[in-house]
Order: structure tokens, then sequence, then C-alpha cells
């Protein structure tokens, strides 16, 4: 079973993060944010609720 964080990069709404190069992943269900490296693909931060971008 994957974590809420890796879920939410498979399913999530994938936006560009307000950061060049960084990509944001939003999933309603968890109310959930989370914020990746776009060249790495490591996680910077996760937050809940969205935001805003």
């Amino acid at each position: 079973m994957p974590s809420v964080v890796e879920n939410i990069i498979r399913v999530g709404e994938k936006m560009p993060g307000k950061r060049a190069g960084t990509t944001a992943y939003y999933e309603a269900e968890n109310n959930v944010t989370v914020i990746t490296d776009a060249a790495t693909g490591r996680v910077v931060t996760v937050s809940s609720g969205r935001i805003k971008q």
C-alpha cells in the first residue's frame, strides 16, 4: 500500500509550482498538497490543504 504522499504524486492534480523548477500535486480526498523538485522528483514539502499556485 503506497503512502499518502506517494499516492498524491501518482493520482493527484498536477500543476506547476509557484517557484521555478517545482511541481505541485493536490489531492482533495486527503486535502493535501505535495511539492516536488521537477528535475529530481524529490519531495520538497507536504502541506495540508491546497497551496495557492
